[in-house]
Formats: C-alpha cells, sequence, structure tokens
C-alpha cells in the first residue's frame, strides 16, 4: 500500500535515535514509521527520508523544523546551566 503524500520535510518532527550510523534517526508520525537515512554524499543527496520502508524524499539540509535526539539533550544540559536554582529544586525533590 503506498504511502500518502504527506509534506514530512515541512512538519515539526522529534527525532529518536535509530537503529545504526546508516540509520541514525526514527520516530513515529501519525501512526507511521519515519527513518531517516544517510546516503553517500555528495554522489547521492545527503539524507533520504523512508515513511514505512518507502523512500518518499531525498534531502541535503536538515530542516529547521525537526529536532534530533542530541538537540534536545543539549537543550536539557543548557537550559540546567542557565537556571541553576532550577536545577537545584529539581535536585532537592528527588
Amino acid at each position: 500500500m503506498p504511502t500518502e503524500k504527506k509534506d514530512y520535510l515541512s512538519e515539526p518532527i522529534k527525532w529518536s535515535n535509530g537503529i545504526n550510523a546508516e540509520f541514525p534517526y526514527q520516530t513515529v508520525c501519525d501512526e507511521s514509521r519515519l527513518m531517516v537515512r544517510v546516503n553517500d554524499f555528495p554522489e547521492e543527496h545527503f539524507y533520504t527520508l523512508i515513511v514505512n520502508d518507502e523512500e518518499v524524499n531525498d534531502f541535503d539540509d536538515w530542516p529547521e523544523n525537526w529536532i534530533r535526539a542530541e538537540d534536545t539533550e543539549k537543550r536539557q544540559r543548557q537550559g540546567s546551566h542557565r537556571h541553576p536554582q532550577i536545577k537545584a529544586r529539581r535536585q532537592m525533590e528527588r
């Protein structure tokens, strides 16, 4: 069954770590399994978006509204450094 055409590149999507270096990101969006594959750049596009095992988009630049797992972790670490009183309060609550 073909995947419904949707412009995933413009959707805000939060990604989790994938299964290996070739497929570094995965998520579920609208009940569809999404994976990002890293290709043989520069001979090919940098990435391919795969939806339910079907290649749907090739692209070179990571969409600004997509959030990678390491981006979330980095923001959490930065947030704790910016507000040490929040970090201390969280530790006291534990």
